[in-house]
C-alpha cells in the first residue's frame, strides 16, 4: 500500500493545504461546479491572472483534494475527502 495515499498522512497536512487562499478557492470552486471542470476554466472561476501560481497551486492539491482526468480535454473535479476526514475524528 501506498504511504503517501491521503489515508496515510496526516489530517494536519490535509488542513495546512487548505491555508492558501488561492488553493482554497480551487477547492471550493470545483465542489460548487459539481462536475469536472477543463483547467482554463478553472483558473477563470477562481479570477486568477498568474497561470504558474495557479499551476502551482493546483499541483499541490493534486492527490488531496482534487484528481486530474485525461481523455480529450484536461479536466479537474474534486475529491472531498469527507469520509477520510470523518474517520480521524472524534465525537465530543
Amino acid at each position: 500500500m501506498d504511504d503517501s495515499a491521503p489515508d496515510h498522512r496526516p489530517p494536519e497536512e490535509a488542513f495546512a493545504l487548505l491555508g492558501n487562499d488561492l488553493r482554497l478557492r480551487i477547492v471550493r470552486a470545483l465542489s460548487e461546479a459539481g462536475e469536472p471542470l477543463p483547467v482554463s476554466g478553472l483558473r477563470e472561476r477562481v479570477e486568477e491572472r498568474d497561470s504558474g501560481r495557479f499551476n502551482y497551486d493546483l499541483v499541490k492539491l493534486d492527490g488531496w483534494f482534487v484528481t486530474r482526468a485525461y481523455g480529450l480535454n484536461h479536466h479537474i473535479r474534486a475529491e472531498i475527502f469527507i469520509s477520510w476526514i470523518e474517520s480521524r475524528t472524534t465525537s465530543f
